[in-house]
């Protein structure tokens, strides 16, 4: 622990109404108003139910103290995030009765306190909200902006994770919808040959790609080229065979994104996760095998498929095949200094850079700059990180200068490489192969994986019986509750069931669980198990059986599915079944790329093949329109991504946080765009103004801000305006901001009265409180600041009059009747 005090901290003041606080936190937060009145305005949400809310600092202690006096909302809880610095300064005992449901601690202990399992509910359910204390939201104290920010970026770590938690059941679907085509595991094709004197690059989809592949072809004899999918495309063009192409996402885009690889199926091998693309799986006319478990319940010795990216799974499976030189190229995980994620050619480099308008993570790139990332690179970055540091003997080169600084990881210049012996070609890679994979019985395969899914699903609809047995009996349970007789009868019926359940088979069970989990999230309750009454208790064992027997219906769709699929495969290979029944699963599955496979399994049937051809020619069509035609979804998700809406909240929280270089990078992206249109103008020098104000060129951030037509100044720009105007006392441009942004909102109106008060104008300044009031007769605060006004200027009757409006509202409202005592004495 930091034993050193914050000087800044040793300073403590007594409010008027009698609380202690910390200047450097709170400044005078406290002197115009008492905290509870304040806290009572601003931390309305406080008030919701079964919310988990995660509060940035304390206010000097004064937050936490009005939450404890509170009567705390049903099912809530409070997480306090303090800066360390501060508790060390604080002395706050939290109440047993409410130690379960507050909590204190620093940033360090945040994430251990969120994985505590009654907290989880809370994320699992989406009832999670943060706010800001007074004085983390004001920033007085330095170390507030940082703090913010981590706990973003925890929590953006937490919801990722629940994201993959909540996922589960989509990676198991994909799982058994891929069993029919995931038939060779990769470690019974790949784990024979001896890679360890060759030299391997992994070729990623990062913009640096783009400036190395000319070497990679120069070179292509002295490597063997494992590529991601959505970059195969871009090599088939330059004239690169890769030797492996791997895909592990499982959404449908990835075809889309990856439709460049389908024409390098007679060459290359093609590695998928189990979880892969159907699209792609499925469709796939070459060479494939798989990583990871074919089945659900599955053992099997293989390759794992570890992601979180397909990059990092690519490089996991260099290291498996024990490759000891290993580059990388397009192993970017950070935006390039243009702003860009992809490389040239793909949708994303085509759209104005994705950074404009992303707030993320920021990096060291292997030339010593910074550089913006996002919370998934990011992620993936670390897990890199942990995989290179635990390899040893093994050399990892990046080509990229501009690529995030990864550990043990060498940044070197691809002329300057020295490669090793000659490697094995793509070609003869594939012919070899292609040898092995004749060596499998695609048939007896296909018929062991039906048996072990027909073995599967038996035992689930056993399981699904005795489920649906206790349905009945929870709903007579929740009729008789009152019978305590009949109640105790049934819930020893319901014991049974459940003994009989949890003595199936145990594996069984977790599988049905661990794959249902978002169907048995339903019925989990924020509340405590021992806060239950009776009837909850049986409304939550209904719940229970409710979401066991979704789970377990949910589960069979999707097995009875996987072996329908598993029967076409056979179908396939039998001469006899006609192909327009064929054609009819594969225009289901979207998969009518499989007629090429068809065609491969027939190739001695002529006479069958003549009889098709028609249909043949259908099919092909359809599977050409479909790897062709651009991805109208897609394009959308990307545009909308990186449209410019986002960017001006961007460049407010880079001010907030005072981070030059993001501003820097800010100013540098939006010049490209400056004359694209007359938004990204404004941004641009809205971007600029800030960039001068945080290097303390407040007369050129003010010009920057003019630089903008008013009819383009928002309320973003036009505070940016006031401030920098204010900040360098030239009242009158304050002025003029003031009166454009009372155009969109009233919420400066008491500023502007109060500077010109300042500038002598004093009927001016009480007409526009007066104004203001009209339409707010109820905002206390600024009552009591007119009465203060009036007060001071010795105008006692209009002073009196402000006092009595704002304790009309507020009557316990304590400078305004220490003002009218003044008044009345």
């Amino acid at each position: 622990m930091n034993t050193l005090i914050n000087p800044a901290l040793k300073t403590v003041k007594l409010s008027r109404f009698n609380e202690h606080y910390f200047p450097a936190i709170n400044q005078y937060q406290f002197e115009k108003l008492d905290s509870t009145s304040l806290f009572k305005q601003r931390f309305q949400e406080f008030e919701l139910t079964n919310t988990l809310h995660i509060v940035i600092g304390l206010d000097s202690g004064l937050l936490a103290n009005y939450v404890m006096e509170m009567e705390l909302p049903k099912g809530s809880k409070f997480i306090f995030v303090e800066l360390e610095e501060v508790t060390q300064v604080l002395n706050i005992d939290i109440p047993e009765r409410q130690q379960h449901d507050i909590f204190i601690c620093n940033f360090d202990e945040l994430a251990t306190l969120l994985e505590s399992p009654i907290l989880q509910i809370y994320f699992q359910q989406f009832y999670c909200r943060v706010s800001h204390s007074l004085g983390a939201a004001a920033g007085h104290l330095e170390g507030y902006l940082g703090l913010k920010s981590m706990i973003q970026t925890t929590l953006k770590v937490a919801s990722m994770k629940l994201t993959n938690i909540l996922s589960i059941q989509k990676f198991m679907t994909k799982q058994l919808d891929n069993a029919a085509d995931n038939q060779v595991p990769a470690i019974s094709i790949l784990s024979e040959y001896n890679f360890s004197a060759m030299t391997c690059i992994v070729v990623a989809g990062g913009p640096s790609v783009d400036g190395q592949i000319e070497w990679i072809k120069l070179n292509q004899k002295q490597l063997f080229i494992i590529a991601i999918s959505r970059v195969a495309g871009k090599l088939e063009a330059a004239g690169i065979i890769p030797h492996i192409v791997m895909t592990i996402d499982p959404l449908p885009l990835s075809l889309s994104v990856s439709r460049g690889l389908l024409p390098l199926s007679d060459r290359t091998l093609l590695v998928n996760a189990y979880h892969a693309a159907s699209e792609i799986v499925g469709q796939w006319a070459g060479v494939k095998c798989y990583l990871g478990q074919q089945l659900p319940w599955s053992n099997e010795q293989n390759f794992i498929s570890d992601g979180p990216t397909v990059t990092n799974t690519a490089i996991n499976i260099a290291i498996a095949l024990q490759f000891k030189h290993i580059l990388l190229s397009g192993v970017d995980l950070c935006f390039s200094p243009d702003g860009h994620t992809h490389a040239k050619g793909s949708l994303e480099s085509e759209i104005n850079p994705a950074i404009l308008g992303h707030i993320g993570q920021w990096v060291e790139t292997n030339d010593g700059q910074l550089a913006e990332t996002t919370i998934q690179m990011y992620t993936a970055l670390e897990v890199m990180q942990s995989k290179i540091a635990e390899t040893d003997g093994v050399e990892f080169i990046n080509l990229a200068a501009q690529a995030a600084k990864v550990d043990k990881v060498k940044c070197q210049d691809a002329k300057n490489v020295i490669l090793g012996e000659q490697v094995i070609s793509s070609e003869a890679f594939f012919a070899q192969v292609k040898q092995k994979f004749s060596a499998f019985n695609t048939k007896q395969q296909l018929q062991n994986t039906r048996n072990e899914i027909n073995a599967f699903k038996d035992k689930l609809l056993k399981v699904e019986k005795l489920v649906e047995q206790a349905l009945p009996l929870c709903a007579q349970l929740d009729l008789l509750k009152s019978d305590l007789k009949q109640s105790a009868k049934l819930n020893k019926q319901l014991s049974r069931i459940e003994l009989k359940i949890n003595n199936s088979d145990s594996g069984l069970i977790k599988l049905i669980k661990t794959f249902g989990y978002l169907q048995f999230m339903s019925f989990l309750s924020v509340q405590q198990i021992g806060s239950l009454t009776p009837e909850q208790k049986i409304a939550q064992t209904y719940a229970y059986y409710k979401s066991f027997n979704a789970a377990v219906s949910q589960l069979l769709k999707v097995v009875t599915a996987s072996l329908s699929k598993v029967n076409c495969r056979l179908k396939e290979l039998d001469v006899d079944v006609p192909l327009s029944e064929l054609a009819n699963s594969w225009r289901e599955d979207k998969q009518t790329g499989r007629v090429l496979i068809w065609l491969q399994n027939h190739k001695n049937a002529q006479n069958t093949r003549i009889a098709n051809s028609e249909l043949v020619e259908e099919l092909v069509k359809e599977y050409t329109l479909s790897t062709t035609t651009s991805d109208k979804p897609y394009e959308s998700y990307i545009k909308a991504r990186s449209n410019l809406k986002p960017v001006r909240t961007k460049i407010e929280l880079l001010k907030n946080e005072k981070h030059l270089a993001g501003i820097s990078q800010m100013v540098r992206s939006l010049t490209h765009y400056e004359n694209q249109n007359e938004e990204a103008s404004a941004l641009y020098w809205f971007a600029l103004s800030v960039k001068y104000e945080l290097e303390g060129d407040l007369v050129n951030a003010k010009q920057a801000i003019l630089n903008i037509p008013q009819e383009q100044r928002g309320i973003s720009e036009l505070k940016q305006l006031i401030s920098t105007a204010l900040h360098s006392n030239d009242l009158d441009t304050a002025i003029l901001g003031f009166e454009e942004i009372s155009h969109f909102t009233d919420a400066h109106t008491v500023k502007h009265a109060q500077v010109l008060k300042l500038m002598g104008k004093v009927q001016e300044s009480v007409n526009l409180y007066l104004d203001y009031l009209e339409k707010y007769p109820e905002d206390v605060v600024t009552w009591v600041s007119l009465g203060v006004y009036m007060f001071d200027i010795k105008q006692y009757d209009a002073a009196k009059t402000a006092f009595v409006n704002a304790l009309n509202v507020e009557p316990e409202n304590e400078l305004a009747k220490q003002y009218m005592h003044k008044l009345t004495a």
